[in-house]
């Protein structure tokens, strides 16, 4: 059963990750804001900085809830479902270890998550669960989702069709099932 409702406002802060990252607690070094509106943060840790450093958008390019010497986590996951592909995830917590915004690919769901496709073509949704509740999610608007470790926003995207005739295995779409999951309160 969904236990979410449509989201109504701004979502407080979304993650993403295009290049790959390396788990890592630490201070925030920098904080840069780039034409588009998003910030990149750097969090303190061994390792290329790089490989530290996450992309987050707010709302209106407003302010993140942390600033440069605060203490954040950064966790990266990497799972291979074929030979050719792999899924991701990255998070993004408070120094209390609270979710502050993630986005994982179904494989790589973290521990206490995950999301599996329902339906097809423009119809598809993705069941998002966490704990003992769940969201029927799409791309089409945000959802909230009240849990009892706090209440987030949560939008997913679904893998498509596979590659007929592709290099993925037959069972693994060339994109995958993602989830993007913002901390409200």
């Amino acid at each position: 059963m969904d236990a979410s409702t449509a989201l109504d406002g701004d979502v407080p802060l979304t993650v993403s990750a295009a290049r790959p990252l390396i788990s890592t607690r630490g201070p925030v070094l920098s904080i840069a804001r780039a034409e588009d509106g998003r910030q990149s943060v750097v969090v303190g840790g061994a390792g290329d900085a790089a490989a530290r450093t996450v992309t987050l958008a707010t709302p209106g390019g407003g302010a993140l809830p942390f600033g440069v010497g605060d203490v954040v986590e950064l966790r990266a996951a990497r799972v291979a479902v074929s030979v050719f592909a792999e899924d991701r995830s990255v998070e993004l917590r408070d120094a209390a270890g609270r979710v502050l915004a993630m986005q994982f690919d179904a494989a790589a769901a973290p521990e206490g998550w995950s999301a599996s496709e329902r339906g097809d073509g423009p119809g598809c949704f993705v069941v998002v669960r966490h704990g003992d509740t769940c969201a029927f999610a799409s791309e089409k608007g945000w959802r909230r989702l009240d849990t009892p470790d706090g209440a987030f926003a949560i939008r997913a995207r679904c893998a498509g069709a596979p590659i007929v005739g592709g290099h993925a295995r037959p069972d693994h779409a060339p994109a995958a099932t993602s989830v993007v999951v913002s901390r409200l309160k």
